[in-house]
């Protein structure tokens, strides 16, 4: 996705990382995920940093490095 790290609301709707950090915070993801306030919390960018986002070359490419 194109964000690795989101600032605003509009950035954390293409944020991988920022997705996946706001639904284990939340646990949840709806309209209000994606506001600026919510992506500026403190622990949720603490958390983003946490993720790691790796991509398969081919859909049917195994990942061995997941843990």
């Amino acid at each position: 996705l194109k964000h690795p790290q989101a600032w605003t609301g509009l950035q954390g709707k293409f944020s991988g990382p920022y997705s996946a950090a706001a639904a284990w915070i939340d646990g949840r993801a709806d309209l209000g995920t994606f506001t600026d306030t919510a992506v500026q919390r403190p622990a949720l960018q603490a958390q983003m940093r946490q993720v790691v986002v790796r991509e398969r070359a081919q859909a049917g490419e195994r990942l061995d490095t997941a843990r």
